[in-house]
């Protein structure tokens, strides 16, 4: 019995000390994640790359006259690409991580010796194309009950990034959840130059949503206010105010530019759907600089333009069968210069006061986003690195993909064996630019801007085979029969505009993904 009573005693004691140092809270221990892809890429195409790597609110090929041409186009090309990406989460608990997102790329593969960046595949190897992508920190606070996190450093910022922002950049992200509702607070410090000086550009942004029911809506605000427009760092050698006229864009501007979005994403059924609206406005204006004699007095530039965008999704066991359609304003060319900067010249000669074309944030990559053809616009299986319409500019708002132009859009996929999808898919598209055209700048004899309102008609067809489960296998083959609205000026008068070749294009993609 004694021996009972002292086991009973010592069992009691093992479990009050085992609970509580169990109780107590363990220290987190250091977790590594490591995560990224591995892929190649083929093209065929012909007049299936971007009009204009300027990217402006005009995008339009330049006619080659010595060619009889434009350049680059009317003829294929043929070319091999690659990229990886690396990505390392080292996770100290729930609250707690550091990311170090890496990127590589040979565009194409036999890139010159002369390059660094984007260039792994030179031949012979050894080339400096490691490219950093993202650095932050992220960390909760869980001394406040409101559940929140901060994310500070080089990071992805994202608002509906098919149509609107998708860019890396540095700044600090502010999240908290109050069910339904999530905040999202959004700072990045898109410019530097002088310390001294107010020559900087800042973002600002509020994303608001709630999940209702099958349904998540939200609403987002952002802002940019750009002390320096358009922002380059090769370009702006004084602080503001002490203008240099070789430098006049860039020092003698700034700008103001909101956009205004609401969205839905929800279920009913078996019908998927995605609903949006975004209007953008603000202004460009010049600086007055009386110290300048030869720079035309001061003025400003209005900016105001709306997309309004919907895609439905209807889902039948195997198959799906879906609807887009999208209306995104264009400029007035007798209002609007391409860059739809001030003191730059429309089609009146007279300076640019308006833009009202749809606009997308600088350095944003929705244009590449966007994903919806192989042809006019980026395509989701070749990562974006194709498409007419696949508009970005570093420095500056330009029209993004959708800019000046309307779609319509029918298409269906089937999974014909479990691990092999087919979808075939046909599209409208037309110009919502006036008095001008939004991708060709046809003229006529006297130098006055055609206005043609038809862009095309596209047809896809593409294939996904799974060939393991990190592996994938895609194909894909558009044609687009171009229409009058993608005609060039040749620059000569009496010998009108010349009209492209249908574009057309076949890609390939082989992707390793971990």
């Amino acid at each position: 019995m004694k021996k009972f009573v002292v086991l009973s005693f010592i069992s009691l004691l093992i479990l009050a000390f085992g609970s509580i140092v169990y109780g107590q809270e363990k220290a987190p221990v250091l977790e590594f994640k490591a995560t990224g892809f591995v892929d190649a890429q083929t093209f065929y195409q012909k007049n299936a790359t971007g009009a204009n790597p300027a990217a402006g609110i005009y995008q339009t090929w330049a006619f080659n006259q010595a060619a009889g041409k434009n350049p680059a186009t009317d003829d294929v090309q043929t070319f091999w690409e690659s990229r990886a990406r690396l990505k390392f989460d080292a996770i100290m608990g729930p609250n707690l991580s550091g990311t170090f997102f890496f990127e590589f790329d040979s565009q194409p593969w036999g890139d010159s010796s002369a390059g660094t960046r984007n260039s792994y595949g030179y031949w012979g190897g050894d080339r400096a194309s490691l490219e950093i992508k993202n650095i932050y920190l992220t960390f909760g606070v869980p001394v406040i009950p409101i559940p929140m996190q901060f994310r500070i450093g080089e990071q992805g910022f994202a608002l509906r990034p098919n149509i609107l922002l998708t860019t890396d950049g540095i700044g600090i992200t502010w999240d908290t959840k109050i069910d339904p509702v999530v905040i999202q607070l959004m700072y990045g410090k898109v410019f530097e130059n002088q310390l001294q000086a107010a020559d900087d550009d800042d973002m600002y942004g509020v994303h608001v949503r709630a999940n209702i029911s099958t349904w998540t809506v939200g609403g987002y605000w952002l802002y940019y206010h750009m002390n320096s427009y358009p922002f380059d760092t090769n370009a702006i050698a004084n602080p503001a105010g002490d203008f240099n006229p070789a430098h006049v864009d860039q020092e003698n501007n700034y700008a103001e530019l909101s956009w205004f979005g609401a969205y839905a994403d929800g279920k009913i059924g078996p019908l998927t759907l995605n609903l949006d609206f975004i209007y953008d406005h603000g202004f460009v204006a010049q600086r007055p600089n009386a110290t300048d004699s030869n720079l035309p007095k001061a003025n400003s530039v209005k900016y105001d333009g709306w997309l309004i965008h919907g895609k439905a999704d209807f889902q039948i066991e195997k198959a799906n069968v879906g609807v887009l359609a999208y209306y995104a304003s264009g400029a007035d060319g007798e209002q609007t210069s391409a860059s739809g900067l001030p003191r730059t010249l429309d089609a009146r000669n007279s300076y640019t006061n308006r833009v009202g074309s749809y606009i997308i944030p600088p350095s944003s990559e929705s244009g590449a986003a966007y994903g919806e053809s192989a042809v006019f616009y980026s395509f989701w299986l070749t990562r974006g690195d194709a498409g007419i319409a696949n508009n970005l500019n570093y420095t500056a708002a330009c029209r993004g993909g959708l800019g000046g132009t309307w779609m319509a859009k029918l298409y269906a996929s089937y999974m014909v064996f479990p691990d092999f999808k087919l979808t075939a898919q046909g599209m409208y598209i037309g110009d919502t630019t006036t008095s001008g055209n939004t991708i060709g700048n046809a003229r006529a004899d006297n130098g006055t801007p055609k206005d043609y309102k038809v862009i095309g008609t596209e047809l896809d067809l593409i294939g996904e085979w799974q060939l393991y489960k990190n592996l994938a296998f895609r194909a894909a083959y558009g044609y687009m029969f171009a229409g009058p609205a993608m005609k060039t000026w040749t620059g000569n008068a009496g010998h009108g505009n010349h009209m492209i070749q249908n574009p057309y294009g076949f890609y390939t993609n082989i992707t390793y993904s971990f």
